[in-house]
């Protein structure tokens, strides 16, 4: 790494502000990511985001952005926090700060599985990946002592497969509509189209839950299940074999995936004791699976966005 000598990044600002740190993350973009799918932003407003107000320090999406330099949460892949020094006084101000975006990248892409996040503080960072069950991290590390480590990072934002982003690739995108393969009841493969978005959930940690339209005056509802619930899947089947009335009716069902299945590998040692401490924000916070398809327009009750989302939830689609 021709940008370290060994014992530091020799361009690193002497006094990490935010615009030398842009600065110099920009100059090794340009450097060493020039061919990268994902490219590195700032934004100089609180207004350059389309759906909401607020600045964002740093962040990964698609090279094409519009023309009068407006962004969207809904093509934002990783999302960064930088500060000027470390405090670990601040730890939970800095989290809360990343889950602001975090929480914005998930009620504009509501069918992803998990956000990649970062904090760089003066020269510490730490990694973050947020899914539907909470976050986790890489602990705090200095970029200067762990250099690949901190490549490592750059490039993987940078270069990231879809599904190594969390995006969902479960969801077919063509040029006009979106479908989703799903088993219907003799287990045969059912391809649906997916219309306009009816009802998302705008929490972090929760069931996720997002409804489409599709043909057919149906719904296609996408949610994470708690591992300690009995599948709705399994209890709107057995409705309708009692004949019940007034309940949707389960067309097709198929379980994508887990967050165990997504965690699968990874240790956690230890958990961070939050209750009682005191938050000092910088600046005050702004104002702001599976899947199923029933042949009814009927939310159910327990997809509540305050819900118990703690242990750990299967993605499916009905």
């Amino acid at each position: 790494m021709t940008a370290h000598d060994g014992e530091t990044w020799t361009e690193f600002p002497s006094t990490p502000d935010e615009k030398p740190v842009w600065d110099w993350l920009w100059s090794l973009e340009d450097r060493f990511l020039t061919d990268a799918p994902h490219k590195l932003h700032t934004t100089r407003t609180a207004n350059q985001f389309k759906e909401r107000k607020g600045q964002m320090d740093i962040f990964w999406q698609t090279p094409a952005t519009n023309a009068n330099d407006t962004f969207e949460y809904k093509q934002v892949l990783v999302v960064g926090e930088q500060k000027k020094s470390y405090d670990t006084g601040r730890f939970k101000a800095t989290l809360l700060q990343l889950a602001r975006y975090v929480r914005g990248v998930f009620a504009d892409q509501p069918t992803r599985r998990f956000v990649h996040a970062f904090s760089l503080c003066a020269s510490t960072m730490e990694l973050w990946v947020f899914d539907r069950s909470g976050p986790y991290s890489s602990g705090p590390f200095d970029i200067h002592d762990e250099p690949d480590k901190f490549a490592r990072a750059l490039v993987g934002y940078a270069t990231m497969d879809d599904d190594a982003m969390g995006l969902d690739t479960f969801i077919e995108r063509g040029d006009a509509c979106r479908h989703v393969t799903l088993d219907d009841a003799s287990g045969n493969e059912m391809r649906v189209r997916l219309d306009k978005a009816m009802v998302r959930q705008r929490a972090i940690v929760c069931r996720g839950t997002t409804c489409y339209g599709t043909q057919n005056n149906q719904v296609a509802k996408f949610s994470w299940a708690s591992d300690k619930r009995k599948l709705e899947a399994e209890q709107l089947k057995l409705a309708e074999q009692r004949g019940v009335k007034g309940v949707a009716r389960l067309v097709a069902y198929r379980q994508i995936t887990t967050i165990v299945e997504l965690r699968e590998g990874l240790e956690f040692p230890e958990r961070h004791p939050f209750r009682g401490e005191t938050v000092h924000f910088e600046d005050p916070p702004s104002a702001t699976g599976s899947t199923n398809t029933s042949s009814h327009k009927r939310e159910s009750s327990s997809d509540n966005t305050s819900d118990n989302a703690s242990g750990p939830k299967k993605r499916r689609s009905n």
